[in-house]
């Protein structure tokens, strides 16, 4: 933690038993209730969603995110032509578009819009698309909406294709997405490219509408010379890792930009 963005504090997650939490690209989320009550919302790599009253813990377990009355996990090896799921039926899960968005829930993005109180799970690492759902607010575990991938790999938008000089036109490498709002305008920022590679990018595409699951009002933002707040963060292509993410998460917030949290990745 830090309160001028250059003196920081390492302060260990805990979980309500008092153990230390251990994680992969973790996601913070919060949300202020109609009673003014904020509370901290916390969630990593295909991981239970954790609430706290302050952005530095306990975290309290609210468990798997659940979607059709069955957590993620089980959600993952659902058989939708017999209405079964279970270990025996995972080979038929790739049949069901659902579950096989489900199970790449991975580099989560817990987005809040502070305008509209609403809540928002992202979610993608190292694929073709970046997938959402609405959250119950007065359930965060619980999806309201089905999962939809939104933004799907454009290999006409060559810094979205892998390798070093993104030759690789068939493949997607999204990752790393974090969401913000600032204007009434979202952005979605994500890396793709490749992690080994020192061409690894970051971009962004944006959307004007308050309809975050309709893939159609996400727009490829291609103009490498807008900035938000005097030079922030390229609006077009960056040559940045996932873990830059943050550090361009702190800028904006310190531009007083309206945003959904924080991530770590």
């Amino acid at each position: 933690r830090s309160e001028d963005f250059v003196n920081w504090e390492v302060v260990p997650a805990m979980n309500a038993d008092g153990t230390q939490m251990t994680f992969t690209a973790p996601s913070v989320g919060y949300r202020t209730d109609e009673s003014g009550k904020t509370t901290f919302y916390l969630a990593w790599n295909s991981s239970h969603i954790y609430s706290s009253e302050t952005p530095t813990g306990p975290w309290t377990d609210l468990g798997d995110f659940t979607y059709r009355g069955m957590s993620f996990s089980d959600n993952a090896l659902y058989n939708k032509e017999d209405n079964t799921y279970g270990p025996s039926h995972t080979a038929d899960a790739a049949d069901d578009a659902e579950s096989v968005i489900i199970a790449a829930h991975n580099d989560v993005d817990l987005f809040v819009d502070h305008d509209t109180n609403r809540m928002y799970l992202c979610w993608g690492m190292g694929s073709k698309e970046l997938s959402i759902a609405e959250l119950n607010p007065d359930n965060p575990s619980e999806l309201l909406s089905a999962p939809v991938p939104v933004i799907t790999h454009n290999p006409t938008v060559t810094w979205e294709n892998f390798g070093q000089h993104h030759e690789d036109y068939a493949t997607g490498f999204a990752e790393g997405s974090m969401m913000f709002k600032y204007n009434g305008v979202y952005y979605w920022t994500f890396a793709t490219g490749g992690t080994q590679y020192d061409s690894y990018t970051f971009g962004v595409y944006t959307n004007k509408t308050d309809d975050l699951l309709n893939a159609d009002n996400w727009v490829y933002h291609s103009d490498r010379k807008s900035r938000i707040k005097r030079s922030l963060t390229p609006m077009g292509m960056m040559p940045c890792g996932a873990q830059c993410a943050a550090a361009v998460t702190a800028r904006l917030r310190k531009a007083r930009m309206v945003s959904s949290g924080a991530s770590t990745r």
